[in-house]
């Protein structure tokens, strides 16, 4: 028992130095435009997790199997997919940069779900993540970053979408900063704080950090109205497999009259027919190789980083059916885990902004395919949905 107490606080200060290179990633960025620094950090992060990985894999007995089967099988496919496609990139690893990210996105939050929660790591994750409010609003209006890269706000990320992504994961943190202050007046404070954050959200032009909002509002709603303290089972089901069924009906539909209804969401450079081209290749590719993925010809731009700009598609595409359906198994595992009786609504919101973040994989992919450190950050979500045993 003094054993596990002890990994527990070791692997909460490796989880706590992660927390802080995301936000100094976000320092990096918006404030300094720094991308040696940036770079930096992002390798730093990869080497802690790395530690916190081993110390996981050398101390847990009870490991789900879906998990490491999700692991071991997900490489076999890509090592299937190289000879079948006789591709000689195989020996660069710059090649499995997806499975990389893909990996420790999902090892990061499954580790989340099986460790116990302090007060202090409860406490730090809200005050540090908060921090990434204020280097965004400095950002933008005291240092007047405006740069636009297709017609959208970037703050000094490669692209609008991206920018879009921080400031609406910025924007839920604040929220969260809310909720938890009793002052009245450092809440009305943090509160304008944040509203100053939603102008910067609309230039971005990002229409999946628009819905993902949206949605969270909803979710917010609805835990109002019913006075709910745990999620429904069936409600975190439907929301992990939902950019999947989304994606087979935009296909279905999108050269249909009806999309005319959805005309709002267009803006200049970007139809509401934009992903039309990128998820039928990829879905030409998942039903080539359904099983196995055709991971080796799906990256493309020659620098592993490629993404379908949907979850779904980009998992099943990439590495077959078989590891998405354990992806959707493991991540439900990982949500049930957290989602219990809530003993404070902050949880509650705080799993609703971790759902909403799922829901931004509709139209992006990133998120376990690699999104510039966020994907740490955004593991917040989860240890504050967790809380700490009084």
């Amino acid at each position: 028992m003094e054993k596990d107490i002890y990994r527990d606080k070791i692997i909460q200060i490796f989880i706590m130095i992660e927390l802080v290179l995301a936000v100094f990633i976000n320092f990096c960025t918006v404030i300094l435009n720094n991308k040696t620094l940036v770079s930096v950090c992002f390798a730093l992060n990869f080497f802690i997790f790395l530690l916190i990985f081993i110390i996981f894999l050398n101390s847990f007995k009870n490991i789900s199997a879906y998990y490491l089967i999700l692991i071991v099988l997900s490489m076999i496919n890509i090592f299937f997919s190289y000879v079948l496609n006789n591709t000689a990139n195989f020996k660069n690893i710059i090649y499995i940069r997806c499975y990389i990210f893909f990996i420790v996105t999902n090892s990061f939050y499954y580790i989340i779900s099986k460790i116990q929660v302090s007060k202090k790591l409860y406490l730090f994750t809200i005050n540090c993540c908060f921090l990434t409010v204020l280097f965004n609003l400095g950002s933008y209006y005291i240092l007047k970053n405006r740069e636009i890269v297709a017609n959208g706000i970037t703050l000094n990320f490669p692209n609008p979408n991206l920018t879009g992504l921080w400031i609406s994961v910025s924007f839920m943190f604040g929220i969260i900063k809310v909720v938890e202050t009793h002052s009245k007046i450092r809440k009305i404070i943090f509160f304008l704080l944040i509203i100053l954050l939603l102008p910067i959200v609309v230039k971005t032009l990002s229409r999946n950090v628009i819905i993902s909002l949206v949605f969270l509002g909803l979710l917010v709603i609805y835990g109002l109205v019913f006075k709910i303290n745990k999620m429904s089972k069936y409600i975190l089901l439907l929301i992990l497999v939902f950019p999947f069924i989304f994606c087979f009906i935009y296909l279905a539909c999108v050269n249909m009259p009806i999309m005319n209804k959805f005309y709002f969401l267009q803006s200049e450079g970007k139809t509401l027919n934009s992903r039309l081209y990128i998820w039928d290749y990829g879905l030409k590719h998942f039903l080539h190789y359904p099983l196995i993925g055709s991971y080796s010809q799906l990256i493309f731009d020659g620098n592993g980083g490629a993404q379908l700009h949907n979850t779904a598609l980009d998992i099943s595409s990439k590495y077959g059916i078989i590891v998405y359906l354990l992806f959707i198994k493991v991540n439900y595992n990982i949500l049930k885990r957290i989602n219990r009786n809530f003993l404070k609504k902050i949880q509650y919101l705080a799993l609703c902004c971790f759902l909403s973040i799922i829901v931004q994989g509709i139209f992006e992919g990133g998120l376990y395919a690699g999104y510039y450190g966020l994907e740490y950050l955004i593991g917040g979500f989860l240890v504050i949905a967790k809380g700490y045993k009084r």
